[in-house]
């Protein structure tokens, strides 16, 4: 009996640590809905990096300026200064053990990337990849307004 319930106990570890992913979509919530289809232009050149399968809270493709930070594994493109995104949406992502907040941004020429959305963090367990204004070692709580690094992207129409 003993040897079964361990096997059991294992497995189900093994399952919730397998990469189960929920995505809660709040982009028709206050105070979201009003930044869906917003246009940003980026303040800085932008990498477009696949995450490691353990960090599947945030996203699979991020936008960052980083190479190098945990959760970054692949580079599959960029986007330059100057190119314009769009919110498509905001999410929750919850990921064995990580929750994070996303915004997903569609690149307005993104013919080269040939990726569907790209994701920005806005979780403090990202530490340097988190694209909120401010301290980045606080919690995202739904509900929470969102402001964007200003070194990261500006309004395309301010």
């Amino acid at each position: 009996m003993k040897a079964t319930f361990h096997i059991l106990i294992v497995g189900l570890l093994g399952l919730l640590t397998s990469g189960c992913t929920s995505i809660t979509d709040l982009s028709n919530e206050r105070p979201y809905e009003d930044m869906v289809g917003e246009c940003y232009v980026l303040q800085q050149d932008m990498n477009i990096v696949r995450t490691q399968g353990r960090c599947a809270a945030i996203g699979e493709e991020v936008i960052t300026p980083y190479l190098r930070a945990y959760c970054l594994e692949d580079k599959v493109g960029e986007l330059a200064k100057g190119s314009e995104v769009i919110i498509s949406g905001v999410h929750i992502r919850k990921a064995i053990p990580y929750t994070c907040a996303t915004m997903i941004f569609d690149a307005v020429d993104s013919s080269t990337l040939n990726l569907e959305s790209l994701s920005a963090p806005l979780c403090e367990v990202v530490g340097i990849l988190d694209w909120r204004e401010g301290d980045r070692r606080s919690y995202f709580r739904r509900g929470d307004t969102i402001e964007l690094r200003e070194d990261y992207v500006k309004p395309c129409r301010e």
